[in-house]
């Protein structure tokens, strides 16, 4: 008996220790494809249209482009989200990027850190951004000399 609860009592802390272990990553692949696009409308002069439901390979329904000096806490009253991650890339402090979060069932699954020389949002209206699943869609274009992103 006294093996048992032993042996359940490990179950349950392991269990509990992978639940909380999960640790929400940045997007390297999605900002280098946003990089790639920026690159790409600087040196040719034409609009490259993009969507970031086809950037992504995982399952969300809505992204927040968060403006720089964005307060975190005016984020998480929005999507009642832990958004303890994306207060570590400074954002609320810095205005050199844009960071893109990704969220799924209240839950923040992915992020982006953007440097504003990689894609610039800063044309797009608000200091937070909502887009649903489907509607996240965008053109970069070269407006002197700078990738500039655009709601499609």
């Amino acid at each position: 008996m006294k093996n048992r609860l032993l042996f359940l009592n490990l179950i349950f802390i392991l269990a509990l220790a992978a639940s909380c272990g999960r640790e929400v990553k940045e997007d390297i692949a999605v900002k280098e494809r946003i990089g790639e696009i920026a690159e790409k409308v600087l040196v040719g002069s034409t609009a490259i249209p993009f969507s970031l439901d086809s950037l992504t390979s995982y399952t969300w329904e809505e992204v927040y482009i968060i403006t720089p000096y964005t307060q975190i806490d005016r984020v998480k009253h929005i999507t009642r989200a832990d958004l303890s991650t994306i207060e570590e890339t400074g954002i609320e402090y810095d205005d050199g990027k844009k960071v893109i979060a990704f969220i799924n069932n209240g839950k923040l699954t992915s992020y982006v850190d953007l440097p504003r020389g990689s894609g610039d949002f800063a044309y797009l209206q608000d200091s937070i951004l909502l887009y649903p699943f489907g509607s996240a869609e965008f053109r970069m274009v070269n407006k002197n000399g700078r990738a500039v992103v655009e709601k499609n």
